[in-house]
């Protein structure tokens, strides 16, 4: 099947180039620039935001957030920005982390969210519970060891029913090479769950989309603090200090 896919950009990438895709570019700046290519079919999205496609096996695909063969360019962060920015989440809270890294860069370069950076994960919760007290929503992203710091500070998400959402990538869990990231990791749910959090787990990056959708629906329309937690399968971070 031939198709074709659109970019804006001064650049044109190759889709498919090593199977032999054809590249045409009519332009610069935000003119399109159209690729033809029988083997793959590329998403409609800038081209700075896009990752080299994964050839391998079924295991890279895991290790990347993407899926094999067909999907090699599909990974599930740009589908969750884009739902944030259709429930109007205006705040980013979050330390930085590999395995949601892609979402970090796509919150810092949307104009409409405020991204702060964290000195630490607790100053997270704290500013969540402040945007929704300004009538604002926001999005709390950290990576499991993380959670450890915030315990304390969730008594107040609890006490005083203040919505609240965030995403956790996982470490000690899929792969773990780094031992000091194994104990944390291991407690990250039920650390979460005791201190009144709802825990939702991926396990599968096609299931992060919608997981996300029904997380926030649970947190901002029913009040309640829940967690997606990104299992360590998805994110491949296994290696990482």
């Amino acid at each position: 099947m031939t198709v074709a896919s659109i970019c804006f950009g001064d650049r044109t990438e190759r889709a498919g180039s090593s199977y032999g895709g054809a590249t045409r570019k009519l332009g610069a700046g935000l003119r399109p620039a159209v690729s033809v290519t029988s083997y793959s079919i590329m998403k409609w999205r800038p081209c700075s935001l896009r990752k080299p496609l994964c050839r391998g096996s079924r295991r890279q695909g895991w290790k990347t957030g993407r899926l094999p063969m067909n999907d090699q360019d599909w990974h599930w962060a740009p589908d969750v920005h884009r739902h944030f920015q259709e429930i109007g989440i205006s705040q980013a809270a979050y330390v930085p982390d590999g395995g949601l890294a892609r979402l970090i860069e796509l919150c810092n370069a949307d104009e409409t969210i405020r991204s702060v950076v964290l000195t630490t994960e607790e100053e997270g919760v704290a500013q969540i519970a402040g945007a929704w007290l300004g009538g604002e929503r926001g999005v709390f992203l950290t990576q499991s060891g993380g959670v450890g710091n915030c315990i304390n500070m969730f008594s107040m998400i609890a006490e005083c029913r203040i919505p609240f959402f965030a995403m956790v990538s996982m470490r000690g869990q899929w792969g773990e090479t780094i031992p000091w990231q194994v104990p944390m990791g291991q407690a990250t749910v039920a650390a979460l769950e005791a201190a009144g959090v709802i825990v939702q787990t991926a396990w599968d990056p096609r299931e992060v989309p919608e997981m996300v959708q029904a997380a926030t629906r649970l947190a901002f329309d029913a009040g309640r603090a829940v967690a997606v937690v990104i299992s360590q399968r998805i994110t491949g971070t296994g290696e990482r200090g």
